[in-house]
Protein backbone atom coordinates (compact mmCIF):
# COMPACT_ATOMS: atom_id res chain seq x y z
CA UNK A 1 0.00 0.00 0.00
CA UNK A 2 1.70 3.34 -0.88
CA UNK A 3 1.36 6.34 1.02
CA UNK A 4 -0.15 5.50 4.47
CA UNK A 5 0.65 8.85 5.30
CA UNK A 6 0.92 12.10 3.32
CA UNK A 7 3.16 13.89 5.53
CA UNK A 8 5.33 13.75 8.84
CA UNK A 9 4.62 15.06 12.06
CA UNK A 10 6.35 18.86 12.48
CA UNK A 11 6.88 18.07 16.12
CA UNK A 12 5.24 19.41 19.65
CA UNK A 13 4.22 23.07 20.34
CA UNK A 14 5.16 24.62 23.42
CA UNK A 15 3.45 23.81 26.42
CA UNK A 16 2.25 26.99 29.19
CA UNK A 17 5.57 26.71 30.89
CA UNK A 18 7.19 27.38 27.35
CA UNK A 19 9.06 23.67 27.53
CA UNK A 20 8.46 21.35 24.10
CA UNK A 21 5.89 18.19 25.55
CA UNK A 22 7.00 15.71 23.19
CA UNK A 23 4.68 12.65 22.38
CA UNK A 24 3.79 9.61 20.15
CA UNK A 25 5.17 10.31 16.36
CA UNK A 26 1.52 8.38 15.91
CA UNK A 27 -1.67 7.58 17.73
CA UNK A 28 -3.79 5.13 16.31
CA UNK A 29 -6.94 4.28 17.43
CA UNK A 30 -9.13 1.59 16.75
CA UNK A 31 -13.14 2.65 15.75
CA UNK A 32 -15.44 0.56 17.73
CA UNK A 33 -15.45 0.67 21.27
CA UNK A 34 -12.51 2.34 21.61
CA UNK A 35 -13.24 6.46 20.16
CA UNK A 36 -16.89 5.22 20.38
CA UNK A 37 -18.73 3.55 22.92
CA UNK A 38 -20.57 1.21 20.93
CA UNK A 39 -20.24 -2.10 19.49
CA UNK A 40 -20.90 -0.99 15.80
CA UNK A 41 -22.90 1.99 14.52
CA UNK A 42 -25.88 0.48 12.55
CA UNK A 43 -25.39 1.49 8.34
CA UNK A 44 -28.70 2.66 7.94
CA UNK A 45 -28.37 5.55 10.76
CA UNK A 46 -25.32 7.02 8.91
CA UNK A 47 -27.17 6.14 5.71
CA UNK A 48 -29.96 8.55 6.84
CA UNK A 49 -27.74 11.40 8.11
CA UNK A 50 -25.90 11.44 4.61
CA UNK A 51 -29.10 11.63 2.67
CA UNK A 52 -30.61 13.97 4.50
CA UNK A 53 -31.09 16.81 2.95
CA UNK A 54 -31.51 19.85 6.09
CA UNK A 55 -29.23 19.45 8.98
CA UNK A 56 -28.93 16.35 10.35
CA UNK A 57 -30.00 14.92 13.69
CA UNK A 58 -26.58 13.78 15.40
CA UNK A 59 -28.47 13.36 18.80
CA UNK A 60 -27.52 9.33 18.98
CA UNK A 61 -24.21 10.12 17.65
CA UNK A 62 -23.71 12.34 20.48
CA UNK A 63 -25.70 10.57 23.10
CA UNK A 64 -25.28 6.80 22.44
CA UNK A 65 -22.35 6.05 20.02
CA UNK A 66 -19.84 8.35 21.82
CA UNK A 67 -20.68 8.20 25.04
CA UNK A 68 -22.96 11.37 25.78
CA UNK A 69 -21.88 14.98 26.01
CA UNK A 70 -19.16 14.86 28.07
CA UNK A 71 -17.43 12.05 27.31
CA UNK A 72 -17.62 13.44 23.23
CA UNK A 73 -16.32 17.00 24.80
CA UNK A 74 -13.38 15.05 26.11
CA UNK A 75 -12.63 13.08 23.41
CA UNK A 76 -12.70 15.92 21.27
CA UNK A 77 -10.39 17.76 23.92
CA UNK A 78 -8.07 14.60 23.84
CA UNK A 79 -8.15 14.74 20.24
CA UNK A 80 -6.75 18.00 20.16
CA UNK A 81 -3.81 17.89 22.88
CA UNK A 82 -2.53 14.75 21.31
CA UNK A 83 -2.18 16.91 17.64
CA UNK A 84 -1.73 20.81 19.29
CA UNK A 85 0.56 19.47 21.95
CA UNK A 86 1.74 16.85 21.88
CA UNK A 87 2.48 16.94 17.90
CA UNK A 88 0.93 14.17 17.13
CA UNK A 89 -0.21 12.45 14.31
CA UNK A 90 -3.94 10.84 14.29
CA UNK A 91 -5.27 7.57 12.86
CA UNK A 92 -8.01 5.19 12.50
CA UNK A 93 -7.20 1.77 11.45
CA UNK A 94 -10.80 0.03 11.84
CA UNK A 95 -12.16 -3.41 10.39
CA UNK A 96 -15.76 -1.31 9.91
CA UNK A 97 -16.36 0.07 6.36
CA UNK A 98 -14.34 3.96 5.92
CA UNK A 99 -17.43 5.38 4.97
CA UNK A 100 -19.37 5.00 8.22
CA UNK A 101 -16.29 5.52 10.39
CA UNK A 102 -15.39 9.44 8.55
CA UNK A 103 -19.25 9.94 8.13
CA UNK A 104 -19.09 9.60 11.74
CA UNK A 105 -16.13 11.48 12.61
CA UNK A 106 -17.70 14.48 10.37
CA UNK A 107 -20.72 14.44 12.07
CA UNK A 108 -19.26 15.09 15.20
CA UNK A 109 -16.40 17.71 13.93
CA UNK A 110 -13.36 15.09 14.71
CA UNK A 111 -12.90 14.34 11.29
CA UNK A 112 -10.24 17.14 10.40
CA UNK A 113 -8.10 15.60 13.20
CA UNK A 114 -7.46 12.65 11.21
CA UNK A 115 -5.13 14.47 8.07
CA UNK A 116 -2.56 16.27 8.08
CA UNK A 117 -3.25 16.65 4.79
CA UNK A 118 -6.87 16.39 4.28
CA UNK A 119 -9.41 15.63 6.92
CA UNK A 120 -9.75 12.13 7.08
CA UNK A 121 -6.87 10.98 4.95
CA UNK A 122 -5.65 9.22 7.79
CA UNK A 123 -8.59 6.95 8.49
CA UNK A 124 -7.86 3.46 7.34
CA UNK A 125 -11.17 1.20 7.16
CA UNK A 126 -11.77 -2.48 6.24
CA UNK A 127 -11.43 -2.41 2.67
CA UNK A 128 -8.22 -1.29 3.04
CA UNK A 129 -7.17 -3.50 6.33
CA UNK A 130 -8.51 -6.16 4.55
CA UNK A 131 -6.74 -9.72 3.80
CA UNK A 132 -3.96 -8.32 7.10
CA UNK A 133 -4.40 -8.44 10.32
CA UNK A 134 -3.54 -4.73 12.23
CA UNK A 135 -0.09 -5.52 13.29
CA UNK A 136 0.83 -5.72 9.85
CA UNK A 137 -1.10 -2.31 8.97
CA UNK A 138 0.92 -0.55 11.84
CA UNK A 139 4.52 -1.94 10.75
CA UNK A 140 3.54 -0.96 7.20
CA UNK A 141 3.04 2.58 8.47
CA UNK A 142 6.05 2.99 10.40
CA UNK A 143 8.44 1.18 7.86
CA UNK A 144 7.03 4.20 5.27
CA UNK A 145 7.22 6.50 7.70
CA UNK A 146 10.49 5.85 9.59
CA UNK A 147 9.16 5.46 12.83
CA UNK A 148 10.96 3.57 16.03
CA UNK A 149 8.55 1.13 17.71
CA UNK A 150 8.63 3.45 21.06
CA UNK A 151 7.62 6.84 18.85
CA UNK A 152 3.72 4.94 18.11
CA UNK A 153 0.82 4.27 19.94
CA UNK A 154 -1.72 1.73 19.10
CA UNK A 155 -5.65 1.74 21.26
CA UNK A 156 -7.44 -1.30 20.44
CA UNK A 157 -10.19 -3.15 22.64
CA UNK A 158 -9.32 -6.48 20.62
CA UNK A 159 -7.19 -8.53 22.26
CA UNK A 160 -6.01 -10.55 19.38
CA UNK A 161 -5.33 -6.76 17.63
CA UNK A 162 -3.41 -5.72 20.77
CA UNK A 163 -1.32 -9.28 20.17
CA UNK A 164 -0.72 -8.61 16.74
CA UNK A 165 1.11 -4.94 16.95
CA UNK A 166 3.08 -6.50 20.19
CA UNK A 167 6.83 -5.74 19.49
CA UNK A 168 5.85 -3.29 16.62
CA UNK A 169 4.69 -0.10 18.50
CA UNK A 170 3.29 0.75 22.07
CA UNK A 171 -0.16 -0.81 22.86
CA UNK A 172 -3.14 0.00 25.07
CA UNK A 173 -5.59 -2.85 25.81
CA UNK A 174 -8.77 -0.65 26.33
CA UNK A 175 -10.98 -2.93 28.19
CA UNK A 176 -15.03 -3.07 29.08
CA UNK A 177 -17.28 -2.49 26.68
CA UNK A 178 -17.81 1.54 26.25
CA UNK A 179 -14.49 2.30 24.76
CA UNK A 180 -11.82 4.90 26.30
CA UNK A 181 -13.21 5.85 29.46
CA UNK A 182 -12.68 9.59 30.59
CA UNK A 183 -9.60 8.74 32.99
CA UNK A 184 -8.28 7.15 29.42
CA UNK A 185 -9.08 10.27 27.42
CA UNK A 186 -7.45 12.43 30.52
CA UNK A 187 -4.63 10.34 30.62
CA UNK A 188 -4.05 11.04 27.21
CA UNK A 189 -4.51 14.86 27.64
CA UNK A 190 -2.03 14.96 30.43
CA UNK A 191 1.08 12.63 29.12
CA UNK A 192 0.39 12.20 25.18
CA UNK A 193 -0.68 8.45 26.20
CA UNK A 194 2.85 7.96 27.63
CA UNK A 195 1.45 7.65 30.93
CA UNK A 196 -1.54 5.83 30.18
CA UNK A 197 -2.16 2.83 32.82
CA UNK A 198 -2.01 -0.66 31.54
CA UNK A 199 0.25 0.21 28.21
CA UNK A 200 2.87 -1.91 26.66
CA UNK A 201 5.65 -0.88 26.20
CA UNK A 202 8.46 -2.24 22.70
CA UNK A 203 11.80 -0.52 22.34
CA UNK A 204 13.55 1.98 24.12
CA UNK A 205 10.82 2.78 26.41
CA UNK A 206 10.56 -0.64 27.89
CA UNK A 207 11.84 0.21 31.53
CA UNK A 208 9.79 -0.05 34.60
CA UNK A 209 11.42 3.30 36.07
CA UNK A 210 10.41 5.40 33.31
CA UNK A 211 8.87 9.06 33.07
CA UNK A 212 7.64 11.18 30.76
CA UNK A 213 6.01 14.71 30.69
CA UNK A 214 3.05 16.07 31.30
CA UNK A 215 1.51 19.13 28.99
CA UNK A 216 1.74 21.53 31.86
CA UNK A 217 5.83 20.72 31.95
CA UNK A 218 5.32 18.47 35.15
CA UNK A 219 6.64 14.50 34.76
CA UNK A 220 4.85 11.48 35.68
CA UNK A 221 5.40 7.77 35.76
CA UNK A 222 5.21 5.54 32.39
CA UNK A 223 3.76 2.80 34.63
CA UNK A 224 5.43 0.53 32.25
CA UNK A 225 5.27 -1.62 35.45
CA UNK A 226 1.44 -2.03 35.92
CA UNK A 227 0.65 -3.53 32.31
CA UNK A 228 -0.38 -7.06 32.15
CA UNK A 229 1.37 -9.79 29.76
CA UNK A 230 -0.36 -9.91 26.27
CA UNK A 231 -0.88 -13.56 27.22
CA UNK A 232 -3.38 -12.21 29.85
CA UNK A 233 -5.41 -10.09 27.74
CA UNK A 234 -9.14 -11.59 27.45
Amino acid sequence: MAGLSSQSSEGAAETATGTKAVGFKAVVFDFNQTLTTVPSIPKERIEALILCDKEPDTTWLRKVAFGGDTRLEQLLHALDILRTCWGSQLFVASFAQKEKVTKSLELIGALAHFGDAAPGCQVFGGEELEGSCKGDFLKRLAFEQGWKPEEVLFLDDQADNIRSAAGICQTFFVRGERGLSLRDLSELVDTGGSGLRGLQFAGSLARKDATVATHDGGQTSARGDVGQDLADLV
